[in-house]
């Protein structure tokens, strides 16, 4: 393998473990990381570009399909918005953002992978930082927390990110950056129990929808040890959510509200889930009315729905706060037409997915390690999707595209490629 010079790759370690903070202010420090990566990985495409390529192990997929994939995606948004309304606004920005991550991809092969599995740090930081903000918010202040006080994610955004980087933490006990396994171990445990803490404080029910696949790929990891690791670890798992749901109280309640409301929606109530039941009708009614080209943007979105509500489809709550359907997939298919929601959901979710599942079952060591935590990053991001609109704003388009990148070049680099810090070998 052709590697960056340190410290130019200890640079490009540091700005993907802070991404994930970055992404939750409100300026635009997220925009500012997420371009100098971009501008390092043109620069390391015209330098080494051809090198790392050639590096990629025999029977591993290319980045080919990845960049194509990128293309077609932001060449088919350009000539939807072209026939829309001739202009390109946030749109286009987003999946160009999104189509980079074959270059950032690119960029992060010329790093070693012993020094890139450092950004398990990051991950730690942004655990012990959002849960640091819950406990603060519901220290302060009644009832569920709050977090569009502190950041730009709402409460169910910012669950469903806690989550996901503590079930990464937790996968990353595959791999060890330094001399002490055991105490590096047992410190991404305690980390990522107290982020799933967080995550129950948050109050966030959509979480839920990815914890078994979650389940399933770590006990896919775990599959050549004794049985009674993954028995401890599930048993431990199952307590710690038990006793979750003894202690509190709200819990119990949201999780039962859910079900009632599902059971007693009937279309037309401001309920939680029946307001997405609302909205997805919605959604489903514009597609049909322009299946190619959609109804347009967020206002548009959101002109329809003015439009269902004088009809009595959905109620005056939903057509006045909602300019989107809560769900990714739907936005691209009511706002944008079949082409852009099939370009997306091939780009976003299933192009990622299949590289992914290919390397996580070719593979061994960190690399399998690094597969299983992208697989669970894209099928969390796909089951978040379903109820909630994770892609509402570029930080998140930036911070999945970066995560993607850096978890399938490590998936790409087999086995180590240089002893860690103080010591060789494998934990």
């Amino acid at each position: 393998m052709t590697f960056l010079p340190n410290p130019y790759s200890s640079l490009l370690v540091a700005l993907v473990a802070v991404s994930p903070v970055a992404s939750l202010w409100r300026n635009g420090l997220s925009s500012v990381v997420f371009y100098l990566l971009v501008l390092f990985g043109v620069l390391a495409w015209c330098r080494r570009g051809g090198a790392i390529m050639r590096a990629i192990p025999a029977g591993a997929p290319g980045l080919r399909p990845l960049a194509i994939g990128g293309a077609v995606f932001v060449a088919v948004t350009v000539l939807l918005l072209y026939v829309q309304d001739g202009s390109l606004g946030a749109e286009f920005e987003k999946s160009v953002r999104f189509s980079l991550t074959a270059l950032l991809t690119l960029l992060f092969l010329g790093v070693p992978s012993y020094r890139l599995q450092a950004v398990q740090w990051g991950m730690m930081l942004t655990v012990l930082f959002m849960t640091g903000q819950l406990l603060f918010l519901a220290g302060m202040f009644d009832g569920r927390p709050d977090t569009t006080m502190l950041s730009r994610y709402n409460a169910v955004g910012y669950g469903n990110l806690l989550l996901l980087f503590s079930v990464l933490l937790a996968y990353s006990c595959g791999w060890r950056v330094t001399r002490w396994a055991r105490a590096e171990r047992g410190l991404k445990i305690l980390v990522a129990s107290v982020g799933f803490v967080g995550f129950l404080m948050s109050e966030t029910r959509t979480g839920w929808l990815a914890m078994p696949a979650f389940a399933l790929i770590g006990l896919y990891l775990l599959r050549g040890q004794s049985w009674r690791v993954p028995a401890l670890l599930l048993g431990g798992f199952v307590g710690v959510t038990a006793l979750g749901f003894t202690v509190n109280p709200v819990l119990q309640e949201r999780a039962s509200l859910a079900v009632t409301e599902l059971r007693e929606c009937n279309g037309h109530a401001d309920t939680s889930v029946c307001i997405r039941v609302q909205l997805l009708h919605a959604s489903w009614l514009m597609f049909r009315e322009n299946p190619l080209t959609g109804v347009g943007g967020r206002d548009a979105f959101q002109q329809q729905l003015q439009e269902l509500s004088r009809k009595g489809l959905v109620t005056e709550r939903v057509a006045s706060d909602f300019g989107e359907p809560h769900n990714d997939l739907l936005y691209y298919l009511a706002t944008y037409g079949l082409l852009v929601f099939l370009a997306a959901l091939g780009f976003i979710y299933l192009l990622p997915i299949w590289y992914f599942a290919r390397l996580l079952g070719r593979n061994s060591g960190p690399a399998q390690v690094a597969a299983a935590m992208g697989l669970a990053w894209c099928v969390g991001f796909a089951a978040f999707g379903m109820t909630e609109m994770m892609f509402r704003g570029m930080r998140t388009a930036s911070l999945y595209a970066i995560w993607v990148a850096v978890l399938l070049a490590l998936a790409l680099q087999p086995g180590r490629q240089g002893p860690p810090p103080g010591g060789s070998g494998q934990a």
